[in-house]
């Protein structure tokens, strides 16, 4: 059983966005980010589900709909805390997980996904 790889999208189809996007609708951009190595690079295309915007501070919330898996190890600027009954606790320097909070201006080539 050979895993076919699943066609990227083609952003470039879809419209670029010149304002905020209406809550609800869903967005592709692209992030400076850091990488592994601690780098600063524009992410790959990303898509988000507008949950909230604020027109006077202009953030955005997005509910993430393709996360990216977390590694498993921490890293080199990842706090690693001991709790009470020995477990650990992970404070990631690099952002993970499915909700993201930006300031709209941050958001690379933002498109409208129809």
């Amino acid at each position: 059983n050979e895993e076919k790889p699943v066609p990227k999208k083609d952003y470039s189809s879809m419209p670029l966005l010149a304002g905020p996007p209406q809550v609800g609708q869903n967005i592709a951009f692209k992030l400076l980010e850091l990488t592994e190595n601690y780098t600063p690079e524009v992410s790959e295309y990303k898509e988000g589900k507008i949950v909230n915007f604020d027109p006077m501070t202009k953030q955005i919330e997005l509910e993430l709909l393709n996360t990216s898996q977390a590694p498993a190890e921490p890293g080199k600027f990842d706090l690693v805390y001991q709790n009470p009954d020995g477990s650990e606790r992970v404070e990631y320097a690099v952002q993970r997980g499915s909700w993201v909070m930006e300031r709209w201006e941050s958001l690379l080539e933002p498109r409208l996904i129809i």
